[in-house]
């Protein structure tokens, strides 16, 4: 069975700001996921949408690595 649109949770609002703000501040990607209760696929998602909008840049994902590797060095080869 294939879970039509009705099954599926709406979309959440997230601020745009209050997640570059958290960057910037150097908050880690787990610590991100856990804010906004994101998988690590929704994070990169996120990322993508920052990026995209030109709010943040590849070096601003560097401010929020963790003591170890992310799901962000992956994809942007960081």
């Amino acid at each position: 069975m294939v879970a039509g649109p009705e099954t599926l949770a709406p979309k959440r609002v997230i601020s745009a700001q209050e997640v570059v703000d958290d960057i910037k501040s150097g908050m880690s990607e787990l610590d991100l996921m856990k804010k906004y209760q994101l998988s690590s696929r929704g994070v990169l998602g996120l990322f993508d949408k920052l990026i995209s909008a030109n709010l943040l840049d590849r070096a601003d994902l560097d401010l929020c690595k963790g003591s170890h590797g992310t799901v962000a060095d992956h994809r942007y080869h960081l």
